[in-house]
């Protein structure tokens, strides 16, 4: 019988208004290199919910990977807040979005929409919308198909580093907890198979839970391990259907398959294959400008599944020391 896992860095509850200057000092600092700012994502769980941008940027330079970093620009209250890099889209390919990973509405789509659809949308923050309607179209079949190639491939591996971890995060469970919905929506809907209702009531309530200075430690721990075993049980589930729905054996590692389907080199049940190399193509236009504008992270595309088709940006350790060093000496204070 496994160990029962050690349990570290439970969330406390703060107020709304962190977030809201999270985002305004991070404006001020990059917004002369940005010709838009997003926020996107839901911050329903001050506490547990992470700040999720989209950065359409305008300039290449040199040291954009320190000027456009919250965890260099903006002091130690705010960077806890930012669970990834924002996502960043050069403006010279900002028809890529309606190929991205990213599953937010633009800002025109009715709100009745969201919570069912898309999760969230987009709320410009800074500069001109130059997004306008350009978003994933989640009705497609193409792209949910493609979607859940890929965040079977990241659970997949989610799962693989939980169990070595000798001790889980309790804000990364939560987070990797949460993100499963959509994918597994997506996939009960091809399937035919009524959503998975309790699996979403259980985890908001478990957050709720969490965040609540009345519930004790032991019980924080136990509502821990309640959601660690339910999530690894629903992954596993996941994982299983996607096999059902792509084809793929029991005896085969679903990693290298889904890699092999969304490079063309092995068939993808559903998917159009004009729209996978669409598809393709959109993502290399896309990396090839993210390195133009020298930026390494916050690809709106999902990289690992990518088998190293995606060539990042590697910044010279030099240009990264003195970047750094610039960058660090002027953070913003929290107004």
């Amino acid at each position: 019988m496994a160990a029962h896992p050690e349990f570290m860095n439970f969330p406390a509850r703060l107020d709304r208004s962190v977030y809201d200057a999270a985002v305004r000092n991070y404006v001020a600092a990059v917004g002369s290199r940005a010709s838009a700012i997003y926020h996107v994502g839901n911050v329903r769980f001050p506490g547990l919910s992470d700040i999720d941008l989209v950065v359409v940027v305008n300039t290449p330079a040199w040291d954009n990977n320190q000027f456009f970093s919250p965890y260099v620009r903006l002091g130690k209250p705010y960077t806890a807040l930012f669970h990834h890099e924002p996502r960043f889209l050069p403006q010279s390919c900002i028809d890529a979005i309606t190929y991205s990973s990213c599953v937010h509405a633009s800002t025109g789509q009715a709100m009745d929409q969201i919570p069912t659809v898309f999760g969230s949308r987009r709320s410009l923050v800074h500069g001109t919308d130059l997004l306008g309607q350009r978003a994933v179209d989640v009705t497609s079949e193409s792209w949910q198909r493609c979607r859940l190639l890929e965040t079977s491939f990241i659970f997949s591996r989610a799962l693989r580093e939980l169990a070595c971890e000798p001790a889980i995060d309790v804000v990364k469970l939560m987070s990797r907890a949460t993100a499963l919905r959509y994918p597994v929506r997506h996939l009960h809907d091809l399937l035919g198979m009524s959503r998975d209702r309790g699996y979403e009531k259980n985890i908001d309530e478990v957050r709720e839970r969490l965040l609540d200075p009345m519930t004790t430690q032991p019980e924080k721990v136990r509502l821990a391990a309640d959601t660690f075993e339910l999530f690894q049980h629903s992954a596993r589930r996941f994982e299983a259907n996607i096999r059902t729905l792509f084809g793929i054996g029991a005896s085969e590692s679903v990693s290298p398959a889904v890699m092999g389907m969304l490079a063309g080199d092995r068939p993808a049940p559903g998917i159009d294959t004009e729209y996978l190399e669409a598809r393709r193509k959109a993502t290399a236009f896309y990396h090839d400008e993210q390195r133009a504008y020298r930026l390494s992270a916050g690809s709106i595309f999902a990289t690992k599944p990518l088998n190293g088709a995606r060539k990042p940006y590697v910044q010279p350790l030099a240009h990264r020391i003195a970047s750094s060093a610039r960058w660090r000496l002027r953070p913003l204070s929290a107004f």
